[in-house]
């Protein structure tokens, strides 16, 4: 009898657990925002629960992107890529820190793609946390003019980590 009320605790336990972790958000069904107007553009990402990261990792190539959240206008023959991004150097040691400062260790580029690769045109803005979530944002009216005056539907958006890489094709919202 008593063997048997373990077992049913047990199993009830476990049915429990999986029912909680069902009603985790799969990334895919977090939100994923674009936004433009005359007079700013902002990406954000879906948010992150972790506490503590690492860069420069051991198991990282060195000169390897180890972290990186995109925007991505265009395709891979002609468009544009920007957004914090933090390769691995050659000899580099392995960091600890916060959220906020993975995303100081990063550099805030500006990617013009091309057939042949690409080059880096300059900054794009800025990128910051807000509730978890990486925001970012182009303030300069002439390089949002000069980035969305063909009015595209979409962007892609992309999360780079060392565990996986996520890519989402998102709308964009266009307003005043």
């Amino acid at each position: 009898m008593k063997l048997s009320l373990l077992t049913i605790m047990l199993v009830s336990l476990s049915c429990f657990q999986l029912f909680a972790q069902s009603k985790e958000p799969a990334i895919e069904d977090l939100k994923w925002v674009a936004n433009v107007s005359d007079a700013e553009a902002s990406f954000t990402f879906p948010s992150t629960r972790r506490e503590q990261w690492s860069w420069y990792n051991d198991e990282t190539p060195d000169n390897w992107r180890e972290y990186g959240w995109d925007v991505m206008i265009g395709d891979h023959k002609s468009g544009y890529h920007f957004g914090p991004a933090l390769f691995k150097p050659a000899d580099s040691k392995k960091t600890t820190g916060s959220f906020s400062d993975l995303l100081k260790a990063c550099q805030h580029d500006l990617w013009r793609v091309s057939e042949d690769g690409g080059f880096n045109v300059r900054g794009y803005g800025e990128a910051r946390i807000v509730n978890g979530k990486v925001r970012v944002m182009i303030t300069d009216q002439t390089l949002v003019e000069q980035l969305f005056k063909s009015k595209p539907a979409t962007v892609y958006m992309e999360i780079i980590t060392p565990e996986f890489t996520f890519r989402r094709k998102v709308s964009i919202a266009y307003g005043k």
